[in-house]
C-alpha cells in the first residue's frame, strides 16, 4: 500500500507514462518502509532483503502492466517519452510568425504548428480555422497545446477559452508580445519552458489529485479531533456533516462563491465548496464582478497552499 501510495503522488498512474514518475514513487515508498522498518521492534523486523526484493519486484511489474497497457490501443496509458507535440498558435499572421520562430529557435519536438484566427473576421487563408471551430479542430488534429497570442486577444477571453475547454486533454499557454526570452525553470526541450505565463487550471490531473488528498486529510483530521473543536466551532454538528460530505466526496472544502447567484458556468466544474475564495478577505460588501474574478483566479491558479491558506483564514466559518 506505502508502493501504491507513493506512485500515485507521483503521478504514477497518469495516462502520460513516465519512467521516472515510477522510480521516484518506488524509491519515496522504498525509503519509507525502511524508516518503518527501523522503528519496529527488533522481534517484529523481518529480513531486509524483503523490502530490497519488494522494490524490484514493484518496479518490474509496474513497468510490465504499463507496457502491457501502452500496446492496447484502446487503453489511453501511453509512454509519450519522445513523443512529437501537436500546437495551435491562436492570433494574427504577424504574431504567430514571431511565436512560431521562438519555438523553432528553442528545437522544440514538433509535430504540426496550426494557425488559427481569434475571430471570423479576422481569419485569412494563412489560418485554417478561427477560435470558435477550436474544439472540433482539436479532435480532428488531436491538439496537445494551445497557444494564444496576448497581443491580438483580449485577457478576458483568452480566459473563457481555456475553462470553455478545461475539460479536454490539452496544455495552455499564453505568449507575451515582444517577448523573445525563452522562460523556464527546468529544460528547454520541453514546450512547457516556452513561454512567460504558466496555466494552472484547476481541472489538472495533479491539481484534481492533490485537492482530493487534501479533502481527505483534512476531513479525517477534523473527524478525529472534532471533540476539540467543539470547543470553537459554533455550529459543531454541521460541521461534522461537513467532513463526512467532503470525506465522501460529495462536496469540497474550498469551492466557488456563488453570493448574489453569480453563474459559474462557464468555470471548470467542482464541487460545493463550504468555503470560498472570499473567505481570505474581510470585506462584507463584495460586488458581484470580485466574486466573479476571484473565482476566475482561484480556477486559473489552482495550488493546495491556497486552499490551505483559505483554510486558515475562514477556520471558523468550516462550520457553515
Amino acid at each position: 500500500m506505502i508502493w501504491i501510495i507513493s506512485i500515485w503522488f507521483n503521478r504514477g498512474y497518469s495516462k502520460n507514462i513516465k519512467i521516472k514518475n515510477l522510480l521516484k514513487g518506488i524509491s519515496i515508498g522504498t525509503v519509507i518502509i525502511l524508516f518503518i522498518y527501523a522503528l519496529l521492534p527488533e522481534n517484529l523486523r523481518f529480513s531486509r532483503a524483503l523490502i530490497l526484493f519488494g522494490s524490484i519486484s514493484s518496479l518490474i511489474i509496474t513497468l510490465f502492466n504499463r507496457s502491457v497497457a501502452h500496446l492496447i490501443n484502446f487503453l489511453p496509458h501511453k509512454f509519450r517519452r519522445n513523443k512529437k507535440i501537436k500546437i495551435a498558435i491562436i492570433g494574427l499572421q504577424n504574431e504567430i510568425t514571431r511565436v512560431k520562430q521562438i519555438i523553432l529557435n528553442a528545437q522544440i519536438n514538433t509535430d504540426t504548428i496550426e494557425s488559427i484566427a481569434p475571430s471570423e473576421e479576422t481569419q485569412s487563408d494563412y489560418h485554417i480555422a478561427n477560435l470558435n471551430q477550436l474544439n472540433e479542430l482539436i479532435g480532428i488534429h488531436k491538439i496537445d497545446e494551445i497557444i494564444f497570442c496576448a497581443k491580438n486577444l483580449p485577457s478576458n477571453q483568452i480566459i473563457n477559452t481555456m475553462f470553455w475547454l478545461s475539460d479536454l486533454n490539452v496544455n495552455f499557454k499564453i505568449a507575451q508580445p515582444e517577448t523573445f526570452a525563452i522562460i523556464g525553470s527546468n529544460s528547454i526541450e520541453t514546450a512547457g519552458e516556452l513561454y512567460t505565463i504558466e496555466i494552472n487550471l484547476i481541472t489538472k490531473e495533479n491539481n484534481i489529485r492533490n485537492k482530493r488528498v487534501f479533502d481527505i486529510t483534512l476531513s479525517t483530521l477534523l473527524l478525529t479531533t472534532s471533540p476539540l473543536i467543539f470547543l470553537f466551532s459554533k455550529i459543531p454538528f454541521k460541521l461534522i456533516n461537513n467532513s463526512m460530505n467532503v470525506l465522501l466526496g460529495f462536496k469540497t472544502w474550498v469551492g466557488y462563491s456563488k453570493k448574489s447567484n453569480v453563474s459559474t458556468n462557464q468555470l471548470p466544474k467542482i464541487k460545493e465548496g463550504i468555503l470560498t475564495p472570499l473567505d481570505l478577505g474581510s470585506k462584507k460588501e463584495i460586488s458581484d464582478s470580485f466574486i466573479r474574478h476571484s473565482n476566475m483566479v482561484y480556477a486559473k491558479n489552482y495550488t493546495v497552499l491556497n486552499d490551505a491558506k483559505i483554510l486558515l483564514k475562514g477556520f471558523k466559518h468550516i462550520g457553515r
